[in-house]
């Protein structure tokens, strides 16, 4: 094995009640993979002792077949981290109730992409704990590469007359917050969002006996809860994309939109960065957002105000930020694959029903509908 040495960060304490006396204490884990099979830490009792209780994270993400990068890598600061847990829980994203990893290392196997990701929520098999966990990233580099592929966008709509221009004049103030440790928080809020997310498939009893009929019955959420049809709006040729992509994006769009929720209730005027999924749409018809911002709401409701407790259920999962750059080219293929005007949607009675029967369902016999709103 060429990977010699494996480094992370646990934040393990958090000290002050008040956000401005806030610390946080930070524990470093190294594992060298070649003295140490994966296996062993399970079962050696003094390897146990001093590596699990702070690796355990470790053992859940990685296997025997797990590829690792550690060279050429820029760690996320510990200040960064810190600076991002503050402004997170200022805002309202309860971070603290995960249990909060950074790594120095990348990796990748079957189960985790750790190499094209910002960030992980993961919900570990054996373990009744919610995780978030930040990657290696250049937080400064990584700001500038997302404005510019929002100016590419605006630029495109400026010349087909289509830009909504208070809603550029907005995101453009929110640049101005945009520190490193502004945008590490709006990474963390995203994650807690997905936790949000699955607390309310565990209050909902969204579930499912196979994959196909998880999907089905997510799918069935945000139909019911009308923010299928808003996100359709927003998303290039959302109707040519599966069912499973379509519940896909719609939760990516809903933990944006959480993001978004946040910065608006605290700045009262600001949204900071838009929907790295949704912004095509949004730069042309900012409703669709502030619509889309009111049905989640509605739709996450009782986790945002903590009437639905932390983890539930057992069944384990796991949800992962890609960077903008690689949503645009999702985005990009999307939208070269037909003629899209942004701020509408094709999406039909046909495309659903066709959908439906696709995950084994019958919309005429169907009686179940997982919604809040």
């Amino acid at each position: 094995m060429n990977i010699v040495k494996l480094k992370a960060q646990e934040i393990i304490h958090y000290y002050g009640s008040d956000f401005e006396d806030f610390e946080t204490e930070t524990r470093e884990v190294e594992i060298n993979l070649e003295e140490i099979e994966l296996g062993e830490l399970e079962t050696d009792k003094a390897l146990s002792k001093n590596i699990i209780k702070t690796s355990k994270m470790l053992i859940e993400l990685t296997d025997e077949n797990t590829r690792y990068v550690t060279d050429n890598l820029v760690r996320r600061p510990t200040f960064e981290v810190n600076g991002g847990i503050k402004l997170a829980l200022k805002k309202g994203a309860r971070v603290k109730e995960a249990k909060l990893f950074n790594l120095f290392f990348r990796f990748y196997n079957r189960k985790f992409d750790g190499y094209n990701t910002k960030a992980l929520m993961v919900r570990p098999r054996n373990i009744n704990e919610e995780w978030i966990i930040l990657l290696p990233e250049d937080t400064e580099k990584a700001i500038e590469e997302e404005k510019g592929i929002f100016r590419e966008y605006i630029e495109k709509l400026v010349f087909q007359g289509s830009l909504d221009t208070d809603f550029q004049n907005m995101v453009v103030e929110g640049y101005k917050f945009l520190t490193p440790n502004e945008r590490c928080a709006q990474t963390l809020m995203h994650e807690f969002g997905h936790i949000l997310q699955w607390r309310m498939y565990d209050y909902l009893d969204i579930k499912g006996e196979t994959e196909q009929e998880f999907i089905a019955n997510q799918y069935i959420w945000f139909l019911s809860s009308s923010y299928l049809l808003n996100v359709s709006k927003r998303v290039p040729n959302f109707e040519t994309l599966s069912p499973e992509d379509k519940v896909y994006f719609s939760k990516e769009c809903l933990v944006e939109d959480y993001r978004i929720y946040l910065n608006w209730k605290y700045f009262s005027d600001k949204i900071i960065l838009p929907s790295k999924y949704a912004y095509r749409g949004d730069f042309a018809d900012s409703k669709l957002m502030w619509e889309g911002l009111s049905i989640m709401e509605q739709m996450l409701k009782p986790a945002i105000e903590g009437k639905v407790g932390m983890r539930q259920m057992k069944k384990a999962s796991s949800e992962k930020e890609y960077s903008l750059k690689d949503i645009k080219n999702q985005l990009d293929s999307l939208e070269y694959k037909a003629d899209w005007i942004p701020g509408t949607s094709k999406l039909s009675e046909q495309h659903i029903l066709a959908d439906l029967e696709s995950l084994g369902l019958n919309i005429k016999s169907e009686k179940r509908a997982y919604t809040t709103v």
